[in-house]
């Protein structure tokens, strides 16, 4: 999938100065609430990474959440996993990249008290710069064609 790796790689040389990381999907994310564990295309989180004590490959403090959907995965990515994943305290961003057409969704949580609010932002054009902010005075903006470079529609 050339979305994840371009995504990775972009994220990656980002955030190297900053205090978040990306990691991929090899990575569970633990919703504490639930008692369950989710695989994402890619997560960000703040550091110092938040490990669960008895799952090393496990975090809980993810505030970006990606994935990267198809056609057979999008409802369940939009639907129970989203459900799941809004549970997550530090969650402020759910972000679903479409592979087989342009359009990145943004759910941004709008109150942390309150998980069933969310907005939802879409961006459908190559020219536009997606914005994510990673704390209240981190933002960073990424271009939607980076996330599909080298990425071939049928």
């Amino acid at each position: 999938m050339p979305c994840s790796g371009n995504l990775i790689g972009i994220f990656h040389s980002i955030l190297q100065d900053k205090e978040f990381s990306i990691l991929g999907s090899q990575t569970k994310t633990h919703i504490e609430s639930e008692n369950s564990f989710v695989y994402a295309d890619a997560i960000i989180f703040p550091l110092p990474i938040k490990k669960l004590d008895y799952q090393n490959n496990a975090i809980t403090n993810p505030n970006v959440i990606f994935e990267i959907v198809s056609k057979t995965t999008i409802a369940r990515d939009k639907g129970d996993k989203f459900r799941l994943c809004r549970q997550i305290e530090n969650l402020e961003y759910y972000i679903i990249i479409e592979q087989d057409k342009v359009e990145v969704s943004i759910y941004k949580r709008k109150n942390k008290a309150d998980n069933n609010k969310w907005l939802v932002y879409i961006f459908e054009s190559l020219d536009m710069l997606c914005p994510c902010n990673l704390s209240e005075t981190e933002t960073i903006n990424i271009k939607i064609s980076d996330i599909y470079l080298d990425v071939e529609f049928e």
